[in-house]
């Protein structure tokens, strides 16, 4: 069941293992239930960009804890034509450690969750944010020295640039 939907997102974005960057967001780290949108907008964009900067010109794959995060990474991704992938959500992602009625769900309610992961551990390079998710993914992926932690402690870690496939750095504004 999960190689399945996992194969299907490989195809339908062009992804090849080891071929791509990912980049992680964790929006909500911690007891965190609310961050502004122009602040989730500028972290997505961030994370985006350092994981181009890492492998130029993409493909990027995104995962966020957030729906809202992974809208505007499509949306990012649509209007400057970039290869931006992600699973797509009708609502926030269920979380592992947030989740109070875990034990009431069908195991596969948190397929995503391992889909995200597996696509993270697949990608080439990874830039990801706080808490052990993304780096877990950093560390399963095809290179774990090729990374960057984007957002740490409440504040960006390190300001990014889209870089296109020749490797020149791209100002594209938010979406």
């Amino acid at each position: 069941r999960l190689q399945k939907r996992i194969d299907e997102h490989m195809e339908t974005y062009s992804l090849t293992p080891g071929n791509y960057a990912s980049a992680h967001l964790r929006a909500m780290y911690g007891n965190r239930k609310f961050r502004e949108p122009n602040e989730t907008i500028a972290l997505t964009v961030n994370a985006i960009n350092c994981a181009s900067e890492l492998h130029h010109g993409g493909p990027i794959y995104f995962a966020a804890d957030i729906k809202f995060a992974v809208d505007v990474a499509q949306e990012y991704g649509r209007q400057r034509d970039l290869p931006v992938a992600s699973l797509e959500f009708n609502e926030d992602p269920l979380h592992l450690d947030k989740d109070t009625q875990w034990t009431q769900r069908h195991p596969s309610a948190f397929d995503d969750v391992f889909i995200d992961l597996y696509m993270l551990g697949n990608s080439r390079c990874v830039a990801y944010s706080n808490g052990g998710y993304g780096k877990f993914g950093q560390l399963l992926s095809y290179n774990s020295s090729c990374s960057v932690q984007h957002f740490r402690k409440r504040q960006i870690e390190r300001n990014c640039t889209w870089v296109d496939e020749n490797g020149e750095a791209q100002k594209l504004p938010p979406p």
